[in-house]
């Protein structure tokens, strides 16, 4: 246990930032970056310095990189490969062999699971793992159909059996939107398979005896309160289902939308919540009233989203397939909407070998302004305003492959992870570049939001949309945005009298 716990402990010792995080909009107005800038940092930044270039007026969060590697850990001395990861609010779930490891980053704490040794025996492996936002509920599955639960943040050693779900390969999970983080049950929450079918369920851990012998009453001892199937995705395919999303609408509570992804589909199912279980039963019992399909060649597809602060609701999504990745905005204050996805498009992966699968992401999660593939030999970030890369991480070591990659989502923070190293990545100045990608939009008043008082990049902003107004012959409010920037009185009135 000491290699294991090693691990954590020398990371801990990396950061200058000591208790809990809850950082605002990662890396929006209002973010405090709790890591110092160390030499060894990494990130993307163009041309000279700022302040050569823009005088001594510029802020220093203009040179920040937007994304910094904190460390890599090589953990070659254990026997047993890290096959899957999976981290929210700083508490870290990864699996080697039969063994499921609880580390938290505040606690300093390490505590290991064991598998029971009848999965162990059949070679039964851990295909996922699930934790939800706050880290105090784990849900494990394994290919043949074996379903344990784990009690995060509590570092419980044992893991409970989810007797009603065996047989159910689980391979995605919608946590319940309604859960306060102090509750001990997940209340209602929605199972993906990879069959293509949906289940609802409720899990409340037994933590007492006489909780207990309550329970094995109403029903027979399983930790699960009841489990009912809701909907199959597409009887004829049965593909996985790689994706969930459970939402209420904004202007009604009780009204929800399920977003379900396949490989290749992705579905939106509304409806109103039912008084008795299945609560999400209301949402399917119609066809979906949205659905979209993107062809490829991948036989799995990855779902994410991105929220302003953590626990709110979603205000951005993006999902993987073949064809690369399809993003846009979230909208959930219409409840009669049929739709809540819009303003999507398509980040085509211009580097991929359409005809080698190796060679397509293998996860992505999602910023404000960007989004972040992992693959097998790189980390790359995609500016959601430009397209365009802007910044990437290569694999040093030809030997090691990336297996997967989470985002943390109370804290913000990227994990990428081989059989044998964790990389951590801090977003800590994400808006740096958002000016400049508005600018060459020709959004004027969004570029100056972004500005942060900066005079540089408020003169470039101010002469771009004064050159603009000038052009169209609107003299009057092209002379208003001339006074705003550094051009001086003479050349400005050349300018008017030469038109």
């Amino acid at each position: 246990m000491s290699q294991e716990f090693g691990l954590f402990d020398q990371f801990q010792q990396s950061q200058v930032y000591q208790g809990p995080s809850r950082r605002t909009g990662f890396g929006g107005p209002g973010y405090s970056d709790p890591f110092r800038r160390s030499q060894d940092s990494s990130g993307y930044t163009t041309g000279n310095s700022t302040r050569d270039r823009r005088g001594s007026d510029a802020n220093t969060l203009d040179e920040q990189p937007i994304f910094k590697k904190i460390k890599t850990f090589n953990v070659t001395k254990l026997e047993e490969q890290i096959s899957h990861v999976t981290v929210s609010d700083e508490k870290v779930v990864y699996v080697q062999g039969h063994q499921i490891w609880q580390y938290d980053l505040r606690k300093k704490t390490n505590t290991p699971a064991e598998l029971p040794k009848k999965t162990a025996s059949i070679d039964d492996k851990v295909s996922k793992i699930f934790q939800d936002p706050t880290g105090q509920h784990v849900i494990i599955s394994t290919a043949g159909g074996e379903n344990y639960y784990l009690e995060g943040g509590k570092g419980s050693k044992k893991l409970k059996h989810l007797s009603k779900l065996r047989g159910v390969c689980i391979e995605s999970v919608a946590w319940c939107p309604h859960r306060e983080p102090t509750d001990q049950s997940t209340h209602p929450i929605l199972l993906g398979t990879n069959k293509g079918v949906l289940f609802e369920t409720e899990i409340e851990p037994q933590n007492e005896e006489l909780m207990k012998a309550l329970k094995k009453q109403m029903t027979g001892g399983s930790l699960e309160k009841y489990v009912k199937e809701l909907h199959v995705v597409d009887l004829e395919k049965a593909e996985k289902v790689t994706g969930l999303l459970l939402q209420p609408f904004e202007n009604d509570k009780r009204r929800f939308i399920s977003i379900v992804t396949t490989p290749n589909r992705i579905f939106q199912f509304i409806g109103d919540l039912l008084n008795d279980t299945p609560v999400y039963g209301g949402l399917f019992t119609n066809r979906p009233l949205a659905f979209h399909e993107i062809p490829g060649n991948l036989s799995y597809s990855n779902f994410c989203t991105w929220a302003p602060n953590p626990l709110d609701s979603p205000k951005k999504f993006a999902w993987l397939t073949g064809a690369g990745v399809y993003f846009g905005i979230l909208d959930f204050t219409n409840r009669e909407a049929k739709s809540v996805t819009v303003d999507c498009e398509l980040i085509q992966l211009k580097q991929v070998n359409r005809q080698n699968p190796d060679s397509y992401p293998l996860y992505i999660c999602m910023t404000e302004f960007h989004c972040i593939l992992a693959f097998k030999d790189r980390f790359e970030a995609v500016s959601l305003l430009n397209m365009q890369i802007i910044f990437q991480d290569n694999v040093s070591n030809r030997s090691v492959n990336h297996k997967g990659m989470c985002r943390d989502p109370m804290t913000g923070d990227v994990w990428l992870y081989s059989e044998k190293h964790f990389n951590r990545y801090v977003i800590q100045n994400e808006i740096r570049d958002v000016w400049r990608c508005f600018l060459e939009k020709g959004d004027y008043d969004t570029a100056k939001k972004y500005c942060r008082r900066n005079t540089y990049q408020m003169d470039r902003v101010n002469r771009a949309q004064a050159e603009s107004f000038f052009k169209r012959a609107n003299f009057n409010d092209a002379a208003e945005c001339y006074a705003q920037t550094s051009i001086s009185f003479e050349e400005v009135a050349l300018k008017f009298i030469q038109a």
